[in-house]
């Protein structure tokens, strides 16, 4: 504070000397009056003084300046405006040094030599080190841990002194001997052409600045990590190491990572890779990323403990190779079991054709009963061919020896050649046959809708109650409806699995609608049912009309 302070009794003349003098209500609580004696508690005084002897005194107790009075009182409004003008810079020195000291940015202010003349609070709370304790030391002193080479300060300096500021990551000691990644901002300080002093400033934490490796570091700050020197040792490490590594962050430091078993991929400069480790009993992701710390080519290592999620991924893995396995061995079985079958109906076809054809001869000179029996013989070799035919179809679709040419087919000449076919089992079976179609040619491989057809309208003639069965193409959609018992909703599904039979008494082995469904997927289609208890049946599958070129399918 400024104020005027009169030391001698005789304050003649002071008040009227004053008068006119321009309030400054800025510095009103500063600048004032005391009695002989006293002083304000001031920064700066004026003292009046009947000596020149007691002047030289009041100036070396402190006195901004020191009046003979009454001599020397044409000189008190000159130094009561001298003492304004100090006041204002006091006060302005008192705001900056405020603001300064009590920022949470870590910042630092130094004479041309970087000897330290001030720091904020948040140097102190970064470093641990007061400000009193810093104040006359520089930072070399404090944080230099020989963690960069001279030759990086020296580029540092030569660069400060000819841009005059530098920005980049340093690595520094704290005081409990921690490693710090600090994004460094230094600048010159000038007053005219002359450097007057220093200042830095530093973020160890919530760095901004895009790519800053202390922000990366920050982010991982509850993991487990390590900092490592290409071709170096550890760094620094985290506090809570030892659960991953098995030792302390003290016996890290300086160890190549090796000995406590961690495995380093390198990135490339800049790079990052992420693979899984297994130390000890427990699975780890270790997150290398390599930075260059102002001179130091580094490895920031993150370990994230993933044993749970390994062995989960362990077990999933077994259950697919057994899986795998047990899926090999079902389509190896399927495979052989196509085969038997292929092989079994072929067989079987050989003696079944012997025994009809020579059935037939006999027949020719046979009479009365023998004629008979040699009937009844030829129709179970019949049956029985048929049967196999049925089982040798169903191995060629399951083998993928199925093979559908698709060309035009006049789709009444072939519903009628089946009806032809099939009209004296139909009629033995006390049911008629109709027929119900369009003029527009299909698009299909004619033997094997033949095949479909015949398999649907003998199934009909199988399980249906005397009646009609309806064979139709409409539009491309090939039917089959027979009036029937029907097929509940649930059961649908199932009469096209192979072997099955819901109606128990009937003939055949539950191979037709099998086998038939398979052939229409063979021809680029798929073979429906609409049925219900007591209504009937039908069976639907779309084909192309004409208009669309042949092609070749494979089933």
């Amino acid at each position: 504070m400024v104020g005027i302070c009169v030391i001698s009794s005789r304050r003649t003349g002071v008040t009227d000397r004053l008068q006119g003098l321009e309030p400054d209500e800025a510095l009103a609580p500063f600048v004032g009056i005391c009695d002989g004696g006293a002083r304000l508690d001031a920064g700066i005084t004026i003292a009046l003084v009947d000596t020149e002897a007691e002047a030289e005194t009041a100036v070396r107790d402190g006195a901004h300046d020191a009046l003979v009075w009454p001599s020397e009182a044409h000189r008190l409004v000159r130094a009561v405006l001298s003492a304004r003008t100090a006041a204002r810079r006091e006060i302005d020195l008192v705001r900056y040094r405020t603001v300064f000291r009590q920022t949470a940015i870590w910042q630092e202010l130094g004479d041309p030599d970087i000897v330290l003349l001030d720091v904020s609070d948040g140097f102190e709370a970064a470093t641990a080190h007061t400000r009193e304790a810093v104040v006359g030391r520089t930072p070399r002193e404090l944080f230099r841990g020989g963690t960069h080479s001279r030759a990086f300060y020296d580029e540092l300096t030569a660069q400060v002194e000819r841009t005059g500021r530098w920005r980049g990551d340093m690595l520094g000691r704290r005081r409990d001997g921690s490693l710090g990644v600090l994004d460094t901002q230094i600048g010159l300080i000038r007053h005219g052409e002359r450097t007057v002093g220093q200042y830095a400033i530093k973020r160890e934490a919530g760095a901004n600045r895009n790519g800053a490796l202390q922000t990366w570091i920050d982010e991982r700050a509850s993991a487990q990590w390590v900092l490592v020197q290409v071709g170096g040792g550890v760094l620094e490490a985290s506090s809570h190491v030892q659960e991953a590594l098995g030792v302390g962050r003290d016996e890290l430091l300086g160890r190549d990572p090796s000995v406590v078993g961690l495995t380093l991929d390198m990135p490339a400069p800049g790079g990052h890779i992420v693979g899984d480790q297994w130390l000890g009993e427990r699975a780890f992701q270790v997150d290398v990323q390599r930075r260059l710390v102002g001179d130091m080519d580094v490895l920031h290592v993150v370990l994230l403990d993933v044993t749970t999620r390994k062995l989960e991924a362990e077990k999933l893995d077994l259950l697919a190779q057994d899986l795998a396995a047990a899926r090999d061995q079902a389509l190896a079985a399927d495979r052989s079991k196509s085969a038997f079958l292929a092989a079994m109906s072929h067989e079987l076809r050989t003696p079944l054709n012997a025994i009809l054809g020579y059935t037939e001869l006999l027949a020719e000179d046979a009479e009365g009963q023998t004629l008979a029996d040699l009937d009844r013989v030829a129709v179970s070799g019949r049956h029985l061919l048929g049967l196999v035919d049925e089982i040798l179809d169903l191995a060629r679709i399951e083998a993928g020896a199925v093979h559908c040419e698709l060309e035009r087919v006049d789709a009444r000449s072939l519903l009628e050649d089946v009806a032809s076919t099939l009209a004296l089992r139909v009629r033995r079976a006390g049911q008629r046959i109709e027929i119900d179609c369009d003029d527009h040619p299909v698009l299909a491989d004619p033997q094997r809708l033949r095949q479909i057809l015949t398999n649907l309208v003998g199934n009909a003639t199988k399980y249906a109650v005397p009646g009609r069965i309806l064979v139709g193409c409409r539009a491309g959609r090939v039917f089959v409806e027979d009036e029937g018992p029907g097929i509940a909703l649930h059961q649908q599904e199932a009469i096209f699995e192979p072997f099955r039979r819901l109606h128990q008494g009937g003939v055949g082995v539950g191979l037709g609608l099998a086998v038939s469904r398979r052939l229409a997927r063979a021809l680029g289609t798929q073979l429906v049912v609409q049925s219900a208890p007591g209504t009937g049946s039908r069976f639907d599958l779309q084909l192309t009309i004409e208009g669309f070129e042949a092609e070749s399918r494979a089933g």
